[in-house]
């Protein structure tokens, strides 16, 4: 029997189709890569960051394998010219290296908050009869190479006020959030919190006689 001949139509789909493919094969990889970050059954700050970092990248790479099927069905119908396949192929390389470069990039900059939270801790304005007890300390949380998680980062900032006590504390905690908008009570009474875009700043005596200015990822 002799061997089946591909038609030229056939001929015309394939060199369109492979790349496509695997453009999507590229995409479900990452997005299996990235889920197990997301997948965490835990509540610790170390399961929550490492969750919080993995988001943008399974929903972005998850969204392009989505649209890698749709291109590849596309590319395997018989109807389409060659300048139709071209637009096809060049409209999904464009959109996976678009989505694919924000999702990660989002993912980094989750991943490498740290230094900024030092910074948003740092910009709180500070009365006059408030004093810091030390430079803000960066403390990290968890975090295991084993089960992929990583550790979570704290700013912490201390001031003292004179003299320190819980009413004189309070009264500056209000006095710090009159000014700056956008604190909205958390907790106990004289603490607040605010979000500033991956930023999550609390505002507080936290101990008798003392104001804490915390900054965590906002997961």
């Amino acid at each position: 029997m002799p061997p089946r001949r591909i038609g030229p139509r056939a001929r015309r789909r394939w060199p369109w189709l492979l790349p496509a493919l695997t453009l999507t094969v590229g995409a479900g990889w990452g997005f299996v890569t990235a889920f197990e970050l997301t997948f965490q059954f835990g509540s610790d700050y170390d399961e929550e960051f490492t969750a919080w970092v993995g988001a943008p990248s399974a929903a972005a790479f998850g969204a392009l394998f989505l649209v890698g099927l749709l291109a590849s069905v596309l590319l395997c119908l018989k109807r389409w010219r060659l300048r139709t396949r071209k637009g096809i192929l060049w409209t999904l390389i464009a959109v996976t290296v678009t989505v694919s470069t924000v999702g990660l990039q989002e993912s980094l900059a989750r991943r490498y908050v740290a230094h900024h939270l030092v910074a948003a801790a740092n910009a709180i304005p500070v009365p006059a009869d408030l004093t810091a007890q030390g430079a803000t300390e960066l403390s990290y949380y968890g975090g295991s190479a084993f089960y992929g998680l990583y550790a979570a980062p704290e700013a912490t900032r201390t001031l003292v006020p004179h003299p320190g006590t819980p009413a004189e504390a309070c009264a500056d905690v209000n006095l710090m959030v009159a000014k700056q908008p956008g604190w909205q009570p958390w907790g106990s009474s004289c603490s607040f919190e605010r979000s500033e875009g991956r930023i999550r700043v609390f505002l507080g005596e936290r101990e008798p006689g003392m104001v804490v200015v915390t900054a965590d990822p906002n997961d």
